[in-house]
């Protein structure tokens, strides 16, 4: 098994989990960002 922890994982489903962990903290950056 791989450790996908700091690595973009390679699969599907998982790049697809990393993505939109990455879309929300962009999100939550961007709204401390304007308050």
């Amino acid at each position: 098994m791989k450790e996908t922890v700091q690595n973009i994982p390679v699969d599907r489903i998982s790049r697809c989990r990393f993505q939109m962990r990455t879309h929300f903290s962009n999100d939550a950056l961007e709204e401390l960002a304007e308050s």
